[in-house]
């Protein structure tokens, strides 16, 4: 059970961290943090993703993608979340 929470802690935090690289970056507030944590904004991503959005498996499919490589690895076109290409 242990494992599974940090495998599903990890794909959260490595989510946030692509959406705040190449999709939107968190704003920063007066008191200089960011308006939420990476694991939270990843987290708001993949609920919403898995729960409510995903009808194709080529989107899962990306999402999983996203779990396995490097955040940086991972290119957006424009402003959709969706997930393009791979930087090799």
């Amino acid at each position: 059970m242990m494992a599974l929470l940090a495998l599903a802690f990890c794909w959260a935090h490595k989510t946030g961290e692509w959406k705040h690289q190449a999709v939107r970056p968190l704003k920063i507030k007066k008191h200089g943090r960011p308006e939420q944590s990476l694991f939270r904004y990843g987290l708001d991503y993949l609920t919403n993703s898995l729960l409510q959005g995903l009808q194709k498996m080529e989107e899962r499919f990306r999402l999983l993608l996203l779990f396995l490589c490097p955040p940086e690895m991972v290119m957006v076109s424009g402003q959709n979340p969706e997930i393009v290409a791979l930087k090799i």
